[in-house]
């Protein structure tokens, strides 16, 4: 698996053609070239993500979702059986 490249602290996002707002993730195979998906596994297409501002907001629940999952197990202890 490619290793995980952070640009900038600042997430990105991206909008679908039926106009869901997902969160993105990245990484770089073996060839450096940067791969881009959601967090609901949809695949986007390199700089089609973007930088959400203070008005933009997700609309994808699963993508919604898997986000407070990460955020809750990131915050935990890791002995704690209770998160998911």
């Amino acid at each position: 698996m490619g290793q995980r490249i952070i640009a900038s602290n600042a997430a990105t996002w991206w909008t679908d053609e039926s106009g869901v707002t997902h969160i993105c993730e990245s990484a770089a195979p073996l060839s450096n070239e940067l791969l881009i998906w959601t967090l609901c596994d949809r695949e986007v297409e390199t700089g089609r993500d973007f930088i959400p501002t203070r008005h933009d907001q997700v609309s994808c629940r699963k993508c919604a979702a898997a986000d407070g999952i990460l955020k809750r197990r990131a915050q935990a202890s890791p002995h704690d059986p209770t998160v998911l």
